[in-house]
């Protein structure tokens, strides 16, 4: 039982309230905050926001109607005609009269976990009309414990955090290859910088394999642990035909690196996949 489920369990074996947004959310309007220049400047300090996909428009120079948000004391902006909204814990300034500041009333509800109920709720809209009094703050939530709304923020701000190091490892990564193509580097085929390593295949059917402590490899990746090894040092596994599960019309291959002792298998799942060993990289 995870530590999530066990606070559900002890702290709400018969459920949780619904409540209204409204009853623990405050808004405030922006006149304050909005900027009066929009001549940005990249080198100007303080961050001029939208609710919408592109968040910062720009910077301003401006010193007077900062939002003084931060770690501690962050806010919601959210846009009253789409319903978009962000998070924000650093100072900054509005474009829009349309945007609304939201933080918490009193200690019923974590921001962070309405944040996340929002993003649960994906409520969007194109009608161009007022959004937050008429319909939004309307909306109920179920409004569990404190201690399990924190164990609920813990748990997908971890997800957000590796979320963000995934875009982050592939934007650095398709940056470096991709200054390697514009040097003129020459391209080589896959077949001419590894050796492939098919014919040491062992197929074992699920009725005569014996469980141990050895990954045994499918087209998708692990299949199951057995008692014996074939394979033992660094290798790329590659699933040949693909597979679709859960992917809609796009096929999806099994591509992996695998460092240590394992067995690597020919499988058949919607048409016959084939997961190929590939090792010995010779870089040239």
């Amino acid at each position: 039982m995870s530590k999530l489920e066990k606070l559900i369990q002890d702290l709400c074996p018969n459920g949780v309230e619904y409540k209204r947004i409204d009853t623990f959310t405050n808004y405030e309007q922006p006149s304050r905050y909005i900027v009066k220049n929009t001549k940005y400047d990249n080198n100007f300090k303080t961050p001029v926001l939208t609710a919408g996909q592109t968040f910062i428009l720009g910077y301003t120079n401006e010193l007077d109607g900062i939002f003084q948000a931060s770690k501690s004391n962050p806010v919601i902006i959210f846009d009253d005609f789409t319903g978009a909204f962000k998070w924000v814990d650093f100072p900054f300034k509005v474009k829009s009269s349309a945007i609304k500041f939201l933080t918490s009333k009193g200690e019923i509800v974590s921001l962070r976990y309405l944040f996340y109920m929002m993003g649960f709720l994906n409520f969007k809209s194109d009608e161009h009309k007022r959004l937050w009094i008429s319909i939004y703050s309307k909306f109920r939530i179920p409004v569990p414990p404190m201690k399990v709304q924190n164990e609920i923020v813990r748990i997908l701000d971890n997800f957000t955090e590796l979320s963000a190091r995934k875009k982050q490892y592939e934007y650095y990564r398709d940056s470096l290859f991709s200054n390697l193509s514009s040097n003129g580097v020459e391209y080589k085929s896959l077949e001419d910088c590894c050796t492939m390593l098919d014919r040491k295949r062992k197929p074992i059917t699920k009725a005569t394999r014996k469980t141990g402590e050895y990954p045994y490899y499918g087209a998708n990746g692990i299949k199951d642990y057995v008692v014996d090894y074939i394979f033992d040092g660094t290798f790329i596994l590659v699933g040949e035909l693909g597979r679709r599960k859960n992917m809609g019309k796009q096929p999806r291959t099994y591509c992996g690196r695998k460092r240590g002792r394992f067995i690597k298998i020919f499988i058949s799942l919607y048409s016959n996949c084939r997961c190929h060993t590939a090792y010995s990289w010779k870089y040239t």
